[in-house]
């Protein structure tokens, strides 16, 4: 284990947290602001369904 600190130091390590903790923000951020767009509809038609779903739920098993 002190073998990979001193080849990498403390800056790589500091680095790579920052690095995945901004990556994680950015992910939990775009996500969540598609759903708020999507729920103000804000977003192009595309990302809408048209049909929302079957009204016979059981019907789906037996085709």
């Amino acid at each position: 284990m002190e073998l990979i600190v001193i080849i990498w130091g403390p800056e790589v390590a500091a680095s790579l947290i920052l690095g995945t903790f901004f990556l994680s923000l950015f992910l939990i951020l775009s996500v969540a602001s598609f759903f708020y767009l999507k729920r103000a509809n804000k977003l192009p038609k595309v990302f809408y369904r048209r049909n929302k779903g079957l009204h016979d739920p059981s019907s789906c098993f037996f085709r």
